[in-house]
């Protein structure tokens, strides 16, 4: 019997030279991820490049502004003391080199108190700080911070404030009033009321002295509004044939009913301590003798940015005397408070 044998033999193929062994392998796997890094780092730092170079343009800009800016308010400056500042006066140096945002807007405060025109302000758009008021009105008599009106019971009405978080009072004044603009009695009363106002919910320490004797107080800024002073109803008869009008606080639609007894009355006490509505130009009239036609008022006329102007335009209130006029003896409360247009009402009193 034949017996076959069968021998079958498997064949596995040499890898091809080209097949890299582990060793290989990694080192090719850590050259990829080397140039990959070089690639990204590259990459990266050509996007730092591109964003330091966008971030100098705008700064740049920026820079452009600002001198700009300025420039127009040290024109308008210029124009309202009427004295030329030159390059390398401290006040521009202060506002062009400010290393922050809080030194530029005090720099800029200086400038516009330099103009000491009580119209002019520096105010941040950026700050969005909730703002309060002390439950006390601040005010300045005698140089001294004198507490208006408080709707605190630690705090009497009179007493004046010697320090405030332990810091002095009249340093405080003083300092703050430096950065306000205008006659002095006005700077006094922007400083005051600075000083009335703070971070919502924070809290500040007083030391004050009144008729009682010394006392501290720690009160928050959490009013919105400064309590009021008391006075008197705005248009009322305070004795027989004495009559009071506050004309901050009252408009010549409730003036005129009572102008007849207004007119006969012995005495009348017209109140300006703050700003007037239509009542003040409009008792002028029923105070009048003559008719007067005086271009007082000029303005400027603006024809480009940053206080380009061509000339002046001049105006005049063109009063004459109405009936019935107001014969008593005539008094005008005022204070520093009275600024612009209450001014304006002064200035015809005064006359």
């Amino acid at each position: 019997r034949l017996v076959y044998l069968l021998f079958f033999f498997l064949m596995f193929p040499r890898p091809p030279s080209s097949t890299l062994d582990r060793s290989s392998a990694a080192s090719e796997g850590y050259k990829r991820q080397r140039l990959l890094s070089l690639l990204l780092t590259e990459r990266v730092a050509n996007e730092r490049l591109a964003i330091n170079e966008r971030h100098e343009a705008r700064r740049a800009q920026e820079a452009r502004v600002r001198d700009q800016a300025i420039g127009g308010l040290v024109g308008l400056i210029e124009k309202s003391v009427g004295v030329k500042k030159a390059s390398g006066d401290p006040l521009l140096d202060a506002a062009r080199d400010a290393r922050s945002r809080w030194e530029q807007r005090i720099a800029l405060r200086m400038l516009v108190a330099d103009a000491r025109d009580g119209h002019g302000f520096v105010a941040d758009s950026l700050d969005k700080t909730p703002k309060g008021w002390l439950p006390v009105n601040l005010g300045v008599i005698g140089g001294r911070l004198v507490i208006l009106a408080s709707s605190s019971p630690d705090v009497p009405v009179g007493a004046v404030v010697s320090t405030i978080n332990g810091d002095s009072a009249a340093r405080r004044l003083a300092e703050t009033m430096r950065l306000c603009s205008g006659t002095q009695q006005w700077r006094a009363v922007q400083a005051a009321s600075e000083l009335a106002q703070g971070p919502k919910g924070a809290r500040i320490a007083l030391a004050f002295e009144s008729s009682k004797g010394p006392g501290t107080v720690t009160l928050g800024f959490d009013g919105t509004q400064p309590p009021a002073e008391k006075r008197p109803e705005p248009v009322t008869r305070l004795a027989p044939g004495i009559w009071y009008v506050d004309l901050t606080r009252t408009a010549m639609a409730k003036v005129t009913p009572a102008l007849e007894a207004i007119a006969n009355a012995g005495g009348v006490v017209f109140d300006l301590r703050g700003y007037p509505g239509d009542a003040g130009v409009g008792v002028l009239s029923h105070l009048a003798t003559a008719p007067e036609a005086d271009r007082w008022m000029h303005i400027a006329k603006i024809v480009g940015p940053f206080g380009q102007s061509a000339g002046w335009q001049s105006f005049g209130w063109d009063l004459a005397p109405a009936s019935p006029r107001i014969t008593g003896r005539v008094v005008f409360l005022t204070d520093g408070r009275a600024i612009s247009y209450a001014e304006s009402v002064m200035g015809y009193v005064a006359d």
